[in-house]
């Protein structure tokens, strides 16, 4: 920073975004307790470096006095003595020092590998933070189960990381159908009939939750109306109503995967 003015105290903090546009909780990559003087570039150390983030923020806690910045400015410094050398994600640093990347898809934070005997070391995700599951969904918010009829729902869709899936507000599903707790789907054989209810699923990891609501029932199955024979589950029909005959005809409606048939 080159400012216009000597501070003797001037107090400033760095914060690190992983999203363009700031949003969420940064963290704070140092603070400095430095002394400006005029028209002269001070070097801050960051020890984390700015690897990993999209956005920088720059934030005056404390000034002993007005003064005029007119840039703020971002070097590389490279080290001297053995280094590590890194990869895509992690950079190379010094013999001791820290190489710090990006946690991946779903986090917040940074993973980070050590530089120790010229070799960068494990890889650390104890920084890294779970981003909190949202856009759960299903392809439909209405799913009908016919009883003794084995279905299933699709898995949910989801933006983040889900580790858990769970039935919220100590609701119970239908008898005979059970939520798979890895992938949220919900699957069985209803054993009797329910009417049509709301019911919340929650998908969670380590450190946030999301949720989704959808309605279930579980109904008869009946067999679709064919001629003279209507949607029951045994019908006898007279004979004479389709011509000259005498007797009766009977029909077992035998249900087929989804409905009946």
């Amino acid at each position: 920073m080159v400012g216009g003015e000597d501070v003797a105290r001037w107090v400033i903090e760095l914060y690190g975004y992983q999203n363009v546009s700031g949003e969420g909780k940064g963290r704070r990559l140092m603070r400095s307790n430095s002394t400006l003087l005029s028209r002269t570039k001070p070097q801050i150390t960051i020890s984390l470096g700015l690897n990993g983030y999209r956005k920088i923020r720059y934030e005056i806690i404390e000034s002993a006095n007005d003064n005029t910045i007119g840039s703020i400015l971002l070097a590389y410094c490279s080290g001297s003595g053995m280094r590590c050398v890194g990869d895509e994600r992690f950079p190379s640093v010094g013999e001791g020092e820290m190489s710090k990347g990006d946690c991946g898809y779903g986090y917040t934070g940074y993973a980070y590998r050590m530089c120790e005997n010229g070799v960068l070391g494990e890889i650390h995700m104890d920084k890294c933070v779970y981003e909190r599951p949202h856009d759960i969904h299903y392809l439909k918010s209405v799913f009908e189960f016919v009883v003794g009829i084995e279905s299933r729902t699709e898995k949910p869709k989801y933006e983040n990381i889900v580790t858990n899936w769970r039935m919220s507000g100590g609701m119970e599903l239908p008898m005979g159908l059970s939520l798979d707790e890895l992938s949220g789907e919900i699957s069985g054989i209803p054993l009797v009939e329910s009417d049509k209810r709301m019911y919340r699923i929650t998908g969670e990891n380590r450190d946030g939750v999301g949720s989704v609501e959808i309605e279930i029932m579980a109904r008869r199955g009946v067999c679709r109306d064919e001629g003279l024979y209507r949607e029951v589950e045994v019908v006898s029909v007279d004979c004479s109503c389709d011509g000259l005959y005498i007797g009766y005809e009977k029909k077992r409606c035998v249900l087929g995967e989804e409905n009946g048939g």
